[in-house]
Parts: C-alpha cells; structure tokens; sequence
C-alpha cells in the first residue's frame, strides 16, 4: 500500500495564539505506527453489556480525561445496562447521551484521570492517505483512504458533514472504532454502509 510521506517534527516554542501549532507527521509508516500505537490505543475504550465481558458490543474513544467516551452501540441502552472498560479497567456508565443525527453515544463514565484523544479534521484527507482504526487497545487496523466525500452545500452542525471511505470489509465488523490519521489525530468512528464499505463519521 502507498502511504503519505510526511515528518513527526514538532516545534519547540509554543506559538502565539494568533498561530497554528506545527502539525506532527511521520516520514515513515513505521513511524506512524509506533506513535499512532503509543498515543492512541491506551484512550480506546471498549464497552460491554454489564455482567457479561465475553464480547464487547462496541469501542470508543476516551474524549475527556473525566470519562466522556464516544460510541456507536448496536442499540439504545440505559446507562446501567452498560460498562465501559479503558486500560485494563472496567467503569460504570454514569450516563448515554444519544446524538439523533449521527447515533453517536456519548457515554460519561465515573472515571478520572483517563488517557484522550487528540482531534483531528477530516476534511484536509485525500485519497491515498493512511488512516489508523483501533478496535481494541491491543489491534490496529492500517488503511488507506479510498474516497473522501465531502458535503457539496453549506456545512451544518445537524447533518453529517463528510464520510471517509475505506475498502476493508473486515474492518466493518469492528463499528465504532475509533479512526485516526498518521499523526494520531481522531478523526472518526467505524460504521458499516449497505455499499459494501466500512465508512467513518
């Protein structure tokens, strides 16, 4: 597979906040996956239906060291219903709150000091690009961007505003993982389409 070649230099002066920080980028692929492994996998969060961890239902990403994580579950549950496990550690769901447009959960656990996500845009990835979905914090799937689909109007807060395409099939037994680009940057979940593709939001 073809990937981007960029670098993982970093500035050493923090910028004004009139500037925009330089973004980490890794020349190799290797590379990227070494960081990507190290900063990504110990936010990713698996949940499971309470009294039962032979399976997890869904992963998710940790959002805020507080314990908002993002999912997409198979179907509404309550809160109590669900756990949520991040670095070895099972957690009890205080909360689910639902996104209507996206079906998104976002699930606020009783925890603390959590390991988080970096955000990223998805609107700046082009065909070819390497991407990252972690389904557990000991996989990673590496992926190629096939097609980028962007909205063609005005971008709204109430409607998906872009999906990135990847030709995986396996990856989509996977929803809800959590997908970064090279630098480790969050930049969606996994949702299987009826077109045959493992989609992200």
């Amino acid at each position: 597979r073809a990937f981007n070649a960029v670098s993982f230099a970093l500035t050493s002066v923090p910028p004004r906040l009139s500037e925009e920080r330089a973004r980490a980028t890794a020349w190799r692929h290797a590379d990227a996956v070494r960081v990507v492994t190290e900063s990504v996998l110990p936010g990713v969060a698996q949940v499971y239906a309470s009294g039962s961890f032979a399976k997890p239902i869904a992963s998710g990403a940790v959002l805020t060291s507080d314990g908002w994580v993002v999912a997409l579950l198979d179907r509404p549950l309550s809160a109590s219903a669900i756990v949520a496990i991040v670095g070895g550690r099972a957690y009890p769901v205080l909360r689910n709150a639902i996104d209507p447009t996206t079906g998104a959960s976002f699930l606020k656990l009783d925890a603390s000091n959590l390991p988080v996500f970096a955000f990223g845009s998805g609107f700046d990835l082009l065909p070819g690009d390497a991407l990252f979905a972690a389904p557990s914090p000991l996989a990673l799937f590496s992926e190629t961007l096939a097609e980028a689909r962007l909205p063609s109007g005005p971008i709204s807060s109430d409607a998906l505003n872009s999906r990135l395409v990847v030709a995986d099939a396996l990856l989509g037994s996977f929803p809800g993982s959590p997908v970064v680009n090279a630098r480790g940057e969050l930049v969606g979940l996994v949702e299987e389409t009826g077109d045959g593709f493992s989609t992200i939001l």
